[in-house]
Protein backbone atom coordinates (compact mmCIF):
# COMPACT_ATOMS: atom_id res chain seq x y z
CA UNK A 1 0.00 0.00 0.00
CA UNK A 2 1.39 3.31 -1.00
CA UNK A 3 1.81 5.85 1.91
CA UNK A 4 2.71 9.41 2.86
CA UNK A 5 4.97 9.50 4.96
CA UNK A 6 4.08 13.23 6.54
CA UNK A 7 0.53 14.03 6.58
CA UNK A 8 -0.63 17.39 6.73
CA UNK A 9 -2.03 17.69 10.52
CA UNK A 10 -5.70 18.26 9.57
CA UNK A 11 -7.25 16.09 11.90
CA UNK A 12 -6.40 17.63 15.07
CA UNK A 13 -7.86 21.49 13.50
CA UNK A 14 -10.78 22.73 14.72
CA UNK A 15 -12.18 23.07 11.30
CA UNK A 16 -15.92 24.38 10.96
CA UNK A 17 -16.36 25.08 6.96
CA UNK A 18 -18.76 28.03 6.21
CA UNK A 19 -21.18 27.35 3.17
CA UNK A 20 -23.94 29.81 4.37
CA UNK A 21 -24.98 32.82 2.37
CA UNK A 22 -23.97 36.55 3.57
CA UNK A 23 -27.60 37.67 2.66
CA UNK A 24 -30.20 35.66 1.29
CA UNK A 25 -33.24 38.00 -0.18
CA UNK A 26 -36.80 37.19 -1.02
CA UNK A 27 -38.52 38.91 -3.45
CA UNK A 28 -42.35 39.47 -4.48
CA UNK A 29 -42.66 36.70 -6.65
CA UNK A 30 -41.05 34.33 -4.45
CA UNK A 31 -37.72 33.93 -6.47
CA UNK A 32 -34.95 34.34 -3.66
CA UNK A 33 -31.78 35.65 -4.20
CA UNK A 34 -28.76 34.09 -1.82
CA UNK A 35 -25.67 36.33 -1.84
CA UNK A 36 -21.91 35.19 -1.73
CA UNK A 37 -19.86 37.95 -0.87
CA UNK A 38 -16.48 38.78 -1.90
CA UNK A 39 -14.96 42.19 -1.87
CA UNK A 40 -11.79 41.53 -3.76
CA UNK A 41 -13.43 40.07 -6.75
CA UNK A 42 -13.57 42.01 -9.42
CA UNK A 43 -15.61 39.37 -11.24
CA UNK A 44 -19.59 37.86 -10.60
CA UNK A 45 -20.95 34.80 -10.67
CA UNK A 46 -24.86 34.56 -11.40
CA UNK A 47 -26.30 31.17 -11.25
CA UNK A 48 -29.60 30.67 -12.13
CA UNK A 49 -30.57 27.24 -10.64
CA UNK A 50 -33.70 25.70 -12.24
CA UNK A 51 -33.73 22.58 -9.54
CA UNK A 52 -36.27 20.80 -11.75
CA UNK A 53 -35.26 21.26 -15.28
CA UNK A 54 -33.14 17.83 -15.46
CA UNK A 55 -33.99 15.36 -17.85
CA UNK A 56 -35.81 12.81 -15.34
CA UNK A 57 -38.62 15.37 -16.10
CA UNK A 58 -38.56 15.75 -19.80
CA UNK A 59 -41.80 14.23 -21.93
CA UNK A 60 -39.46 13.68 -24.52
CA UNK A 61 -35.67 12.61 -24.96
CA UNK A 62 -32.99 15.30 -24.80
CA UNK A 63 -35.49 17.84 -24.49
CA UNK A 64 -33.92 18.88 -21.39
CA UNK A 65 -30.59 19.25 -22.86
CA UNK A 66 -31.55 21.19 -26.25
CA UNK A 67 -33.46 23.32 -23.64
CA UNK A 68 -30.10 24.20 -22.14
CA UNK A 69 -27.96 24.59 -24.77
CA UNK A 70 -30.12 26.76 -26.89
CA UNK A 71 -31.23 28.85 -24.87
CA UNK A 72 -28.74 31.33 -25.67
CA UNK A 73 -29.35 30.58 -29.19
CA UNK A 74 -31.59 34.02 -29.85
CA UNK A 75 -33.97 35.47 -27.43
CA UNK A 76 -36.19 38.31 -27.72
CA UNK A 77 -35.84 40.29 -30.54
CA UNK A 78 -32.19 39.24 -30.36
CA UNK A 79 -30.14 36.39 -33.17
CA UNK A 80 -27.32 33.68 -31.86
CA UNK A 81 -25.26 36.18 -33.53
CA UNK A 82 -26.31 39.17 -31.71
CA UNK A 83 -26.10 37.36 -28.46
CA UNK A 84 -23.12 35.82 -28.98
CA UNK A 85 -21.13 39.39 -29.82
CA UNK A 86 -22.71 41.15 -26.70
CA UNK A 87 -21.73 38.04 -24.73
CA UNK A 88 -18.28 38.51 -25.81
CA UNK A 89 -17.78 42.40 -26.40
CA UNK A 90 -18.44 42.49 -22.07
CA UNK A 91 -15.88 39.53 -21.70
CA UNK A 92 -18.88 37.39 -20.33
CA UNK A 93 -19.13 33.31 -20.31
CA UNK A 94 -22.28 31.38 -19.76
CA UNK A 95 -21.60 27.51 -18.31
CA UNK A 96 -24.30 25.32 -18.54
CA UNK A 97 -25.12 22.37 -15.77
CA UNK A 98 -27.13 20.19 -17.23
CA UNK A 99 -28.29 16.83 -14.93
CA UNK A 100 -30.56 14.10 -13.96
CA UNK A 101 -32.92 16.48 -11.70
CA UNK A 102 -31.87 19.69 -12.50
CA UNK A 103 -30.44 22.66 -14.44
CA UNK A 104 -28.34 25.73 -13.67
CA UNK A 105 -27.27 28.62 -15.96
CA UNK A 106 -23.89 30.64 -14.56
CA UNK A 107 -22.95 33.74 -15.93
CA UNK A 108 -19.69 34.98 -15.27
CA UNK A 109 -19.14 38.85 -16.06
CA UNK A 110 -16.53 41.79 -14.68
CA UNK A 111 -18.48 44.00 -11.99
CA UNK A 112 -18.28 46.97 -14.01
CA UNK A 113 -20.57 45.57 -16.75
CA UNK A 114 -23.03 44.12 -14.33
CA UNK A 115 -25.63 46.84 -15.39
CA UNK A 116 -24.82 46.41 -19.31
CA UNK A 117 -25.60 42.59 -18.56
CA UNK A 118 -28.65 42.23 -17.16
CA UNK A 119 -31.03 42.69 -19.85
CA UNK A 120 -29.41 40.46 -21.95
CA UNK A 121 -29.43 37.76 -18.90
CA UNK A 122 -33.20 38.84 -18.77
CA UNK A 123 -34.02 38.08 -22.39
CA UNK A 124 -32.25 34.49 -22.18
CA UNK A 125 -34.14 33.20 -19.21
CA UNK A 126 -37.72 34.57 -20.24
CA UNK A 127 -37.82 34.94 -23.84
CA UNK A 128 -35.72 32.26 -25.30
CA UNK A 129 -36.64 31.79 -29.50
CA UNK A 130 -35.82 28.20 -30.35
CA UNK A 131 -35.48 29.10 -33.69
CA UNK A 132 -35.66 26.48 -36.00
CA UNK A 133 -32.47 26.58 -38.33
CA UNK A 134 -30.37 26.79 -34.70
CA UNK A 135 -32.17 23.74 -33.29
CA UNK A 136 -31.63 21.71 -37.09
CA UNK A 137 -28.25 22.57 -36.43
CA UNK A 138 -27.44 21.19 -33.22
CA UNK A 139 -29.88 18.01 -33.35
CA UNK A 140 -27.58 17.41 -36.43
CA UNK A 141 -24.05 17.86 -34.23
CA UNK A 142 -25.96 15.83 -31.25
CA UNK A 143 -26.42 12.88 -33.39
CA UNK A 144 -22.91 13.08 -34.76
CA UNK A 145 -21.57 13.07 -31.79
CA UNK A 146 -23.99 10.59 -30.33
CA UNK A 147 -22.79 8.39 -32.87
CA UNK A 148 -19.56 8.55 -31.98
CA UNK A 149 -19.68 8.16 -28.16
CA UNK A 150 -22.42 5.26 -28.82
CA UNK A 151 -19.24 3.11 -30.03
CA UNK A 152 -17.44 3.84 -26.88
CA UNK A 153 -17.10 1.27 -24.76
CA UNK A 154 -17.26 3.00 -21.56
CA UNK A 155 -20.74 4.74 -22.80
CA UNK A 156 -22.17 1.04 -23.99
CA UNK A 157 -21.24 0.01 -20.46
CA UNK A 158 -22.21 3.69 -18.43
CA UNK A 159 -25.52 3.06 -19.48
CA UNK A 160 -26.08 -1.01 -19.20
CA UNK A 161 -25.18 -0.12 -15.69
CA UNK A 162 -28.18 1.74 -14.87
CA UNK A 163 -30.20 -0.41 -16.97
CA UNK A 164 -29.68 -3.26 -15.02
CA UNK A 165 -29.74 -1.90 -11.76
CA UNK A 166 -32.86 0.02 -11.95
CA UNK A 167 -36.34 -1.94 -12.95
CA UNK A 168 -37.53 -1.02 -16.61
CA UNK A 169 -39.13 2.03 -17.47
CA UNK A 170 -37.66 3.66 -13.63
CA UNK A 171 -36.48 7.49 -14.83
CA UNK A 172 -32.57 7.04 -13.91
CA UNK A 173 -32.61 3.62 -16.22
CA UNK A 174 -33.99 5.58 -19.52
CA UNK A 175 -31.55 6.79 -22.04
CA UNK A 176 -32.62 8.67 -25.86
CA UNK A 177 -31.86 6.64 -28.91
CA UNK A 178 -30.56 7.87 -31.72
CA UNK A 179 -34.21 8.18 -33.86
CA UNK A 180 -35.15 9.80 -30.44
CA UNK A 181 -33.34 13.50 -32.24
CA UNK A 182 -35.91 12.70 -35.28
CA UNK A 183 -38.59 12.62 -32.49
CA UNK A 184 -37.72 15.70 -30.71
CA UNK A 185 -39.08 19.50 -32.29
CA UNK A 186 -38.77 23.02 -31.29
CA UNK A 187 -42.17 22.68 -30.10
CA UNK A 188 -41.29 20.13 -27.51
CA UNK A 189 -38.27 22.15 -26.83
CA UNK A 190 -40.32 25.25 -25.88
CA UNK A 191 -42.50 23.52 -23.86
CA UNK A 192 -40.03 22.03 -21.45
CA UNK A 193 -38.24 25.62 -21.03
CA UNK A 194 -41.91 27.37 -20.58
CA UNK A 195 -42.65 24.80 -17.55
CA UNK A 196 -39.43 24.23 -16.05
CA UNK A 197 -37.61 27.87 -16.70
CA UNK A 198 -40.46 29.55 -14.74
CA UNK A 199 -39.64 31.66 -11.81
CA UNK A 200 -41.86 29.66 -9.16
CA UNK A 201 -38.98 26.98 -10.51
CA UNK A 202 -36.06 29.04 -9.89
CA UNK A 203 -33.33 30.32 -7.31
CA UNK A 204 -30.87 32.92 -8.16
CA UNK A 205 -27.64 32.68 -6.10
CA UNK A 206 -24.81 35.84 -6.39
CA UNK A 207 -21.29 35.62 -5.41
CA UNK A 208 -18.64 38.22 -5.91
CA UNK A 209 -18.50 41.81 -5.31
CA UNK A 210 -22.16 42.66 -5.07
CA UNK A 211 -23.59 45.30 -3.33
CA UNK A 212 -27.17 46.99 -2.09
CA UNK A 213 -27.48 48.61 -5.73
CA UNK A 214 -26.48 45.32 -7.52
CA UNK A 215 -29.04 43.21 -5.65
CA UNK A 216 -32.05 45.65 -6.23
CA UNK A 217 -31.08 45.56 -10.33
CA UNK A 218 -31.40 41.90 -9.82
CA UNK A 219 -34.97 41.84 -7.88
CA UNK A 220 -35.99 44.97 -10.79
CA UNK A 221 -35.55 42.07 -13.47
CA UNK A 222 -36.24 39.03 -12.07
CA UNK A 223 -38.00 39.51 -8.85
CA UNK A 224 -40.88 41.51 -9.74
CA UNK A 225 -43.20 39.50 -11.99
CA UNK A 226 -43.66 36.00 -12.61
CA UNK A 227 -42.35 34.21 -15.81
CA UNK A 228 -43.11 30.99 -17.99
CA UNK A 229 -45.11 28.06 -16.53
CA UNK A 230 -48.09 29.27 -14.08
CA UNK A 231 -48.61 29.32 -10.60
CA UNK A 232 -48.99 25.83 -9.70
CA UNK A 233 -45.89 23.80 -9.53
CA UNK A 234 -44.67 21.87 -12.74
CA UNK A 235 -45.55 17.75 -12.41
CA UNK A 236 -42.35 16.24 -11.43
CA UNK A 237 -41.21 12.48 -11.66
CA UNK A 238 -40.88 10.80 -8.26
CA UNK A 239 -38.48 8.14 -8.46
CA UNK A 240 -38.14 7.06 -4.91
CA UNK A 241 -37.17 3.35 -5.05
CA UNK A 242 -36.66 1.66 -2.40
CA UNK A 243 -33.82 -1.29 -2.20
CA UNK A 244 -35.59 -4.19 -2.01
CA UNK A 245 -37.47 -3.34 -5.63
CA UNK A 246 -33.76 -2.44 -7.18
CA UNK A 247 -32.26 -5.30 -9.02
CA UNK A 248 -29.45 -6.89 -7.62
CA UNK A 249 -26.61 -8.90 -8.61
CA UNK A 250 -26.79 -9.14 -11.91
CA UNK A 251 -24.22 -10.19 -14.26
CA UNK A 252 -24.10 -8.82 -17.62
CA UNK A 253 -21.19 -9.23 -20.74
CA UNK A 254 -21.88 -7.20 -23.66
CA UNK A 255 -20.04 -7.65 -27.39
CA UNK A 256 -18.52 -5.02 -28.55
CA UNK A 257 -16.70 -6.58 -31.64
CA UNK A 258 -13.45 -5.17 -32.87
CA UNK A 259 -12.73 -2.89 -29.22
CA UNK A 260 -9.16 -1.92 -28.22
CA UNK A 261 -10.34 -1.89 -24.85
CA UNK A 262 -13.27 -3.82 -22.67
CA UNK A 263 -15.04 -1.57 -19.92
CA UNK A 264 -16.48 -2.70 -16.64
CA UNK A 265 -18.60 -1.15 -14.19
CA UNK A 266 -19.52 -2.44 -10.96
CA UNK A 267 -22.14 -1.23 -8.46
CA UNK A 268 -25.85 -1.29 -7.39
CA UNK A 269 -28.46 1.39 -6.22
CA UNK A 270 -27.65 2.21 -2.24
CA UNK A 271 -28.43 4.78 -0.06
CA UNK A 272 -30.76 7.88 0.47
CA UNK A 273 -28.75 11.13 -0.12
CA UNK A 274 -30.36 11.51 3.84
CA UNK A 275 -29.82 8.80 5.09
CA UNK A 276 -27.53 8.78 8.03
CA UNK A 277 -25.08 6.26 6.95
CA UNK A 278 -24.59 8.18 3.77
CA UNK A 279 -21.64 10.46 5.13
CA UNK A 280 -19.76 7.38 7.06
CA UNK A 281 -20.08 5.54 3.96
CA UNK A 282 -19.16 7.76 1.55
CA UNK A 283 -15.50 7.65 3.35
CA UNK A 284 -15.70 3.80 2.59
CA UNK A 285 -16.42 4.53 -1.17
CA UNK A 286 -13.25 7.17 -1.10
CA UNK A 287 -10.53 4.58 1.16
CA UNK A 288 -11.93 1.98 -1.95
CA UNK A 289 -11.49 3.84 -4.76
CA UNK A 290 -11.92 7.86 -4.47
CA UNK A 291 -8.72 8.82 -4.61
CA UNK A 292 -5.20 8.37 -6.22
CA UNK A 293 -4.17 6.56 -3.35
CA UNK A 294 -7.04 3.83 -3.23
CA UNK A 295 -7.12 0.80 -2.46
CA UNK A 296 -8.01 -0.14 -6.09
CA UNK A 297 -5.67 2.47 -7.65
CA UNK A 298 -3.10 0.89 -5.98
CA UNK A 299 -3.88 -2.82 -6.84
CA UNK A 300 -5.42 -2.78 -10.20
CA UNK A 301 -3.22 0.21 -11.94
CA UNK A 302 -0.28 0.19 -9.89
CA UNK A 303 0.49 -3.45 -9.11
CA UNK A 304 -1.67 -5.04 -11.98
CA UNK A 305 -1.16 -2.62 -14.38
CA UNK A 306 -4.71 -3.39 -15.93
CA UNK A 307 -5.53 0.19 -16.26
CA UNK A 308 -4.86 3.94 -16.16
CA UNK A 309 -7.42 4.56 -13.73
CA UNK A 310 -10.34 3.25 -11.78
CA UNK A 311 -12.67 5.16 -9.35
CA UNK A 312 -15.14 4.31 -6.92
CA UNK A 313 -18.04 7.06 -6.30
CA UNK A 314 -21.17 7.57 -4.40
CA UNK A 315 -23.53 9.55 -7.28
CA UNK A 316 -26.69 10.83 -5.37
CA UNK A 317 -29.62 11.99 -7.01
CA UNK A 318 -32.87 13.44 -5.41
CA UNK A 319 -34.26 10.10 -4.85
CA UNK A 320 -31.90 8.41 -5.12
CA UNK A 321 -27.72 7.15 -5.21
CA UNK A 322 -25.57 4.81 -6.97
CA UNK A 323 -22.50 3.48 -5.98
CA UNK A 324 -20.45 2.52 -8.53
CA UNK A 325 -16.79 1.48 -9.50
CA UNK A 326 -16.04 2.25 -13.17
CA UNK A 327 -12.72 1.32 -15.48
CA UNK A 328 -11.70 1.00 -18.46
CA UNK A 329 -8.93 -2.09 -18.82
CA UNK A 330 -7.01 -3.92 -21.34
CA UNK A 331 -9.34 -5.87 -23.40
CA UNK A 332 -8.51 -9.60 -22.00
CA UNK A 333 -8.79 -7.85 -18.51
CA UNK A 334 -12.00 -7.27 -17.81
CA UNK A 335 -13.16 -10.01 -15.47
CA UNK A 336 -9.51 -10.00 -13.41
CA UNK A 337 -10.69 -6.90 -12.51
CA UNK A 338 -14.06 -7.81 -11.49
CA UNK A 339 -11.94 -10.18 -9.52
CA UNK A 340 -10.17 -7.87 -8.06
CA UNK A 341 -12.25 -5.26 -7.34
CA UNK A 342 -14.30 -8.50 -5.08
CA UNK A 343 -11.25 -9.27 -3.71
CA UNK A 344 -10.37 -5.86 -1.91
CA UNK A 345 -14.51 -5.19 -1.15
CA UNK A 346 -14.09 -8.79 0.90
CA UNK A 347 -11.05 -7.13 2.54
CA UNK A 348 -12.58 -4.18 3.76
CA UNK A 349 -15.53 -6.28 5.30
CA UNK A 350 -13.39 -8.75 6.74
CA UNK A 351 -9.78 -6.57 7.95
CA UNK A 352 -9.32 -3.83 9.71
CA UNK A 353 -8.13 -0.88 8.05
CA UNK A 354 -4.62 0.04 9.41
CA UNK A 355 -4.69 3.29 11.21
CA UNK A 356 -2.11 4.97 9.06
CA UNK A 357 -4.21 4.30 6.13
CA UNK A 358 -7.04 5.71 7.51
CA UNK A 359 -5.92 8.82 8.53
CA UNK A 360 -4.17 9.35 4.94
CA UNK A 361 -7.94 9.16 3.49
CA UNK A 362 -9.19 11.81 6.23
CA UNK A 363 -6.73 14.27 5.56
CA UNK A 364 -7.18 13.57 1.71
CA UNK A 365 -11.50 14.10 2.62
CA UNK A 366 -10.53 17.11 4.65
CA UNK A 367 -8.53 19.08 2.72
CA UNK A 368 -10.60 18.55 -0.55
CA UNK A 369 -13.81 19.26 1.50
CA UNK A 370 -11.83 22.44 2.70
CA UNK A 371 -10.24 23.49 -1.02
CA UNK A 372 -13.68 23.03 -2.01
CA UNK A 373 -14.88 25.97 -0.20
CA UNK A 374 -11.92 28.33 0.08
CA UNK A 375 -13.34 31.36 -2.03
CA UNK A 376 -17.36 32.60 -2.82
CA UNK A 377 -17.09 30.83 -6.51
CA UNK A 378 -16.62 27.32 -4.40
CA UNK A 379 -18.92 28.13 -2.02
CA UNK A 380 -21.73 29.19 -3.99
CA UNK A 381 -21.51 26.25 -5.69
CA UNK A 382 -21.35 23.90 -3.11
CA UNK A 383 -24.34 25.51 -2.22
CA UNK A 384 -25.74 24.88 -5.32
CA UNK A 385 -25.41 21.37 -4.61
CA UNK A 386 -26.84 21.35 -1.05
CA UNK A 387 -29.76 23.04 -2.63
CA UNK A 388 -30.67 20.71 -5.18
CA UNK A 389 -31.06 17.89 -2.56
CA UNK A 390 -32.87 20.21 0.30
CA UNK A 391 -29.27 19.61 2.50
CA UNK A 392 -29.01 22.12 5.41
CA UNK A 393 -26.13 24.66 5.73
CA UNK A 394 -24.39 22.35 8.30
CA UNK A 395 -23.99 19.57 5.63
CA UNK A 396 -19.76 19.87 5.44
CA UNK A 397 -19.41 20.24 8.70
CA UNK A 398 -21.25 17.45 9.66
CA UNK A 399 -19.32 15.91 6.80
CA UNK A 400 -15.98 16.76 8.40
CA UNK A 401 -16.97 15.96 11.92
CA UNK A 402 -17.87 12.46 10.16
CA UNK A 403 -14.70 11.89 8.35
CA UNK A 404 -12.71 12.77 11.96
CA UNK A 405 -14.67 10.58 14.27
CA UNK A 406 -14.87 7.57 11.78
CA UNK A 407 -12.83 4.01 13.40
CA UNK A 408 -11.72 1.04 11.38
CA UNK A 409 -14.77 -0.59 13.16
CA UNK A 410 -17.22 1.29 11.66
CA UNK A 411 -15.09 0.86 8.27
CA UNK A 412 -15.71 -2.88 8.56
CA UNK A 413 -19.21 -2.79 9.63
CA UNK A 414 -20.54 -0.59 6.58
CA UNK A 415 -18.90 -2.43 4.30
CA UNK A 416 -20.32 -5.77 5.30
CA UNK A 417 -23.80 -3.84 5.47
CA UNK A 418 -23.52 -1.58 1.93
CA UNK A 419 -21.10 -3.92 -0.23
CA UNK A 420 -22.86 -7.37 0.07
CA UNK A 421 -20.99 -8.63 -3.19
CA UNK A 422 -24.21 -10.92 -3.62
CA UNK A 423 -26.12 -7.96 -4.16
CA UNK A 424 -23.67 -5.65 -6.56
CA UNK A 425 -23.95 -5.81 -10.08
CA UNK A 426 -21.63 -6.36 -12.83
CA UNK A 427 -21.08 -5.57 -16.33
CA UNK A 428 -18.57 -6.21 -18.44
CA UNK A 429 -18.19 -4.74 -22.22
CA UNK A 430 -15.66 -5.74 -25.01
CA UNK A 431 -14.92 -7.56 -27.62
CA UNK A 432 -16.01 -11.04 -26.61
CA UNK A 433 -13.45 -13.20 -28.58
CA UNK A 434 -11.03 -11.43 -26.48
CA UNK A 435 -12.96 -10.61 -23.07
CA UNK A 436 -12.35 -13.26 -19.96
Amino acid sequence: MFMIDKLPQLLDVNITPNCKPNDVFSFANDVRLHCFEDKDSEIIRLEFLFANAGSVNQNKFFSSAAASHLITEGCGELSAIEVADKLDYYAAYVERVSERDSTSLVFYFLKKYQQNLLPLIEKIIKQANYNEKEFEVYISKQKQNFEINAQKTSMIAYKEFYRTIFPENHALSLFGEKEDFDKLSTADVKAFYRQFYASNQSQIILSGNYDEGFVREIERFFGTETWGGDKKNAELTNYFIEKNYANKGLAKTINKKGAAQASVRVGCVSLEHNHKDFLPFSVVVCLLGGYFGSRLMMNIREDKGYTYGISANLSAYRYASVFSIASDVKADKAQATIDEIEKEITILQNDLVPLSELSQVKNYLIGECIRNLDGAFDKSDKYSFLMKLNHKYDYYKNFIDTIKSISPNEIRDLSQKYLDLNLISKIKVGDTEILI
